[in-house]
């Protein structure tokens, strides 16, 4: 496993990190040792959030880290959430949320500070000063060691950037959001902001919730007649099925034959390549899925496979209409 700075920071980092938003679903006795497995292969970053199974996420991996030993080598990276459903004071973003939400993280994991902890997303009505200066707080008390948001736009990481340098708050060191070869917006603002300001990119969906792994190619009838499949099977208007989406697909499964690597791995490779430091996070369910994506660690991108790519989608475009991933994205957000 390579190692890259992250950002500006003095962090240092795995190519890829490991997601935890559907281990809540994981039997105990299939996480933990899947869970060996990705640290064994060398991956140092763990992405939680405090709503993730409403912090059983955060207690399992909190327990599994401890029984290993290895708190240090470990980079665990949470988030910020508001309550479910909202309430009047819920905003995730606000000095009393952020205060609590940490706490209950550093409970919820039994360790004294997280490395990198993030704001979930970004809340239209809170101003960027109160949020900075409880983070700073938090860095000061020695309880977080860096900050990190996700789901802001470009402006609002400049804003956030000019802000920090204002009033000498903490600066942050990441910004985590979905990113994959079927949606490349964060190419038009993000990544040149971040870029400016050495901000790293943690990317979630980099398959785009299995998409891009080719599991859905050919239509409702190809994919397994499970339970797991049946909202995809039964819903024939689904953006999965769309000519676009499929002819895209097609490009990409043709263009792992030619180079034999599967289309994930190709995928994974896509957003490793770029000159912000970009870190999928990967959630592999078993042994196979952690190799084949481990598998896009070896893949070095050349101007040939630049090229095949963006015939698939071209740079800064989407093939869908509808974000595949809603999560966080709704009217509370700053940019509606």
């Amino acid at each position: 496993m390579d190692y890259v700075q992250f950002g500006r920071s003095g962090l240092y980092v795995s190519r890829q990190a490991f997601g935890t938003w559907k281990m809540q679903k994981t039997p105990k006795d299939e996480f933990e040792p899947l869970l060996n497995e990705i640290l064994d292969a060398g991956i140092n970053v763990i992405d939680m959030a405090a709503g993730y199974g409403e912090g059983r996420a955060e207690i399992a991996i909190g327990k599994a880290i401890k029984d290993r030993g290895e708190r240090e080598r470990v980079i665990l990276a949470t988030k910020s959430s508001g309550p479910h459903p909202r309430e009047p004071n819920g905003f995730k973003t606000t000095r009393r949320c952020i205060m609590e939400n940490c706490e209950r993280s550093l409970k919820n994991l039994g360790v004294d500070y997280i490395d990198l902890y993030q704001l979930h997303c970004v809340e239209r009505f809170v101003p960027i000063d109160e949020t900075l200066a409880a983070m700073t707080d938090l860095v000061k008390a020695g309880k977080i060691r860096y900050a990190g948001c996700s789901n802001y736009k470009g402006w609002q990481l400049v804003e956030a950037c000019w802000a920090a340098e204002k009033h000498s708050y903490t600066k942050f060191v990441s910004d985590q959001s979905e990113y994959h070869l079927f949606d490349r917006l964060l190419e038009r603002e993000n990544f040149p902001a971040m870029e400016s300001y050495g901000i790293a990119a943690l990317i979630y969906s980099p398959l785009a919730q299995g998409l891009l792994a080719g599991k859905f190619y050919g239509g409702p009838d190809a994919v397994p007649d499970t339970e797991k499949y049946k909202r995809y099977k039964e819903n024939p208007d689904h953006i999965f099925w769309s000519e676009k989406i499929q002819t895209a697909l097609g490009k990409l499964i043709e263009m792992g034959k030619k180079y034999n690597k599967t289309p994930a791995q190709l995928a994974l490779a896509f957003v490793m390549k770029h000159p912000v430091t970009a870190i999928p996070i990967i959630a592999p369910s078993n042994s196979e899925q952690l190799a084949d994506c481990l598998g896009a660690c070896d893949i070095v991108v050349d101007d040939e496979m630049n090229a095949m790519f963006d015939d698939i989608n071209r740079p800064g475009d989407k093939l869908h209409g509808q974000k595949l991933n809603l999560y966080n994205h709704g009217p509370t957000c700053r940019w509606y």
